[in-house]
């Protein structure tokens, strides 16, 4: 079980390291690029917030995938995708944070850093915001109870709500993304991943439980 947390832990100190170091080569490019670089935080802060939610995804498929009772007793893949679905929620937390952050201190934004945690009184599109808000909070929220499933038993039930935590993201990056259009087909895919791999999982569920009852 030591080995198992070392490993984890190692894992997250990876990903954010990677994230960071990318991070800030991106950063110095866009400064050192005249076209751009008026528009730098924005651009930083708009990939992050792209790149978080694509691999929120795939998180979340994962998680279904994982959690599928064809798994436990026929794929049994968990050994293999257990630790990429750790790595990354590992690395959508390190994005998420970027996005915050390039947001909050781009001068040209028009979301302050209150208006982040308390988006209902933002004049720019409050309902999406106010999504976004909610979906960080429950992902902040599944994280944590995750991380001390061993004392907290109901974690697995708070965890499945993280196709709820797309559903907002997806609402808030679509609607509150200022070049939603251009990312017309990454919102599409993502769908058709999240609920087909949702609704198998609850098909298998459901056709379990038949053939107990049969």
């Amino acid at each position: 079980m030591d080995k198992e947390k070392n490993a984890s832990f190692l894992t997250l100190v990876i990903v954010i390291a990677a994230t960071l170091v990318f991070t800030f080569i991106g950063f110095q490019m866009l400064s050192h690029n005249p076209n751009v670089h008026n528009q730098r935080y924005w651009i930083m802060s708009r990939s992050s917030a792209i790149a978080s939610y694509i691999i929120l995804t795939f998180v979340v498929v994962l998680g279904n995938l994982l959690s599928n009772p064809r798994n436990k007793d026929r794929w049994k893949l968990s050994k293999y995708l257990l630790p990429w679905h750790q790595a990354l929620i590992a690395a959508t937390y390190s994005l998420v944070i970027l996005h915050l952050f390039f947001t909050a201190i781009d001068p040209k934004s028009v979301v302050s850093f209150k208006q982040m945690w308390f988006p209902i009184f933002s004049a720019y599109h409050p309902y999406p915001m106010l999504a976004g808000a909610m979906g960080l909070y429950l992902l902040i929220l599944i994280g944590f109870t995750a991380s001390i499933r061993k004392k907290f038993k109901q974690w697995l039930n708070i965890h499945r709500i993280s196709v709820t935590i797309w559903f907002l993201v997806t609402y808030h990056a679509f609607i509150g993304g200022s070049d939603s259009h251009a990312f017309i087909l990454v919102y599409g895919i993502s769908t058709l991943l999240t609920f087909g791999t949702f609704f198998y999982r609850h098909w298998a569920v459901k056709k379990r439980k038949v053939k107990r009852q049969s």
